[in-house]
């Protein structure tokens, strides 16, 4: 993430935590960029676009106030094409906020509840936090799992052994 997404990401937390709507703001603006397609974003990143016409969309798309002027100022400051890494960056601080740390775990297929839950009881004593936990399936993992979480990773896949192998055989 860049700084300038995370100095968007504080600003707007900051005014709708002054206002105690910090996830009101956030799943509105999740719903926003949820809802991007790839023509709309065209829009808003064209040049030949007036900034004029960019509001004007945002108005008549969004309810909250706080969230129709941030957009519009990220629109005027031409910086829309951060907003996924805004409300990523915004999604951090909101979880922090809450006590909250989410991990991805990368496996080739779903993961038992029971499982589930031995993560999230081993992740809540390592981390001291509430853990949501995001799964992704990835046919092509051969077996293991791989966790990412806070900017680390732990990779304890078949393909990463397998990796790992072949760099010291090649040397």
């Amino acid at each position: 993430m860049t700084e300038t997404s995370n100095q968007y990401a504080l600003a707007l937390f900051s005014l709708a935590a002054n206002d105690k709507q910090t996830d009101e703001i956030y799943n509105e603006f999740h719903q926003f960029v949820d809802g991007l397609d790839e023509n709309t974003h065209k829009f808003f990143l064209h040049p030949k676009i007036e900034d004029k016409d960019k509001r004007e969309v945002v108005e008549n798309v969004l309810k909250n106030p706080l969230l129709i002027n941030f957009i519009k100022t990220v629109v005027d400051n031409n910086r829309f094409s951060f907003i996924e890494e805004i409300l990523k960056a915004y999604k951090d601080l909101l979880n922090e906020s809450q006590n909250i740390a989410e991990i991805t775990i990368y496996t080739q297929k779903a993961l038992s509840e029971e499982n589930k839950n031995k993560l999230k009881t081993k992740f809540t004593k390592v981390l001291d936090k509430k853990i949501i936990i995001n799964e992704v399936i990835n046919p092509s993992i051969v077996g293991g799992v791989r966790i990412e979480y806070q900017g680390s990773v732990l990779d304890q896949t078949i393909n990463a052994t397998l990796e790992q192998l072949k760099s010291s055989l090649i040397g």
